[in-house]
């Protein structure tokens, strides 16, 4: 009976999501490496954010040859790009991965980028193959990777890691008066809000607008505790306990001229 070993393995984590593994990922072999994978000495298997590949034991000691193995992956979770700080970025391009970069974090593991997360420096002009699938015509591929196999690398495990995007977090409070002593609060203490008074003009909505005062990560499960507090004569009183949290239907801010993103968040006290 032969005995298959793993040859290589590659985790893709995406702090947004609870878990640290995004699902919907789909890794599609080009056709060079499909070629390799229908042949008698490889097997693969792809699920929750995780690549694995093995081969027979006997295949890959003393001096095999190197191989190559590329993968091209799409997301079936449009989330996925809306909550990735690293594709925040113009133009006709996607993210390229190599093992030929990879960085060794110790432990026997390897990060396929330079910095601790993905940047937009990983981004490179878009191969001619990547293109829609058709049971998926509206995207291309996120990414793609490329392993450079070989006796020394066998057993290596990739990893590569996405940020969360950051953008400013705008509770509209709802049906209040403008003179409502009202406070957006962080319960820890690590966030401030500006208090930017009521909606523009223009704006359907009625109440107080709250701003985070600077760029916070999405999360599909954020541990935040931030409050709704309003200041009385004898003292300060909890309205909401806990305020939801961002969500990735993001706008831009009109008084900006940056491209600052906002999360629109609607609460009623």
């Amino acid at each position: 009976m032969r005995r298959f070993s793993p040859l290589l393995s590659l985790v893709v984590e995406h702090d947004f999501y609870a878990p640290g593994r995004p699902d919907g990922l789909r890794f599609v072999p080009d056709p060079t490496t499909a070629a390799l994978l229908r042949g008698p000495d490889l097997v693969w298997r792809a699920a929750r954010g995780e690549l694995l590949v093995a081969g027979v034991d006997d295949a890959w000691q003393g001096d095999a040859p190197s191989l190559g193995l590329r993968f091209l992956v799409w997301s079936e979770t449009p989330g996925f790009l809306a909550a990735a700080e690293a594709f925040v970025a113009p133009g006709d391009q996607m993210l390229r991965f190599s093992t030929e970069r990879a960085v060794d974090e110790g432990g026997a593991i390897w990060r396929l980028h330079p910095a601790p997360a993905v940047t937009r420096a990983e981004r490179r002009r878009t191969p001619a193959d990547a293109v829609p699938p058709a049971h998926l015509p509206a995207r291309r591929p996120l990414f793609d990777v490329v392993f450079e196999l070989a006796p020394a690398t066998v057993g290596r495990r990739y990893r590569i890691r996405f940020e969360a995007r950051k953008v400013f977090w705008t509770y509209y409070v709802q049906g209040v008066a403008p003179a409502t002593s009202l406070a957006v609060v962080d319960a820890d203490g690590e966030e401030t809000f500006a208090a930017l008074g009521a909606p523009a003009a223009d704006r359907a909505v009625r109440g107080l607008v709250f701003r985070s005062k600077r760029r916070l990560a999405l999360a599909e499960r954020s541990t935040r505790r931030f409050q709704l507090r309003e200041q009385l004569e004898i003292g300060t009183r909890v309205l909401i306990r806990q305020l939801p949290s961002a969500g990735l239907q993001l706008a831009p801010i009109p008084e900006r001229r940056d491209g600052a993103l906002q999360s629109e968040i609607y609460v009623n006290p």
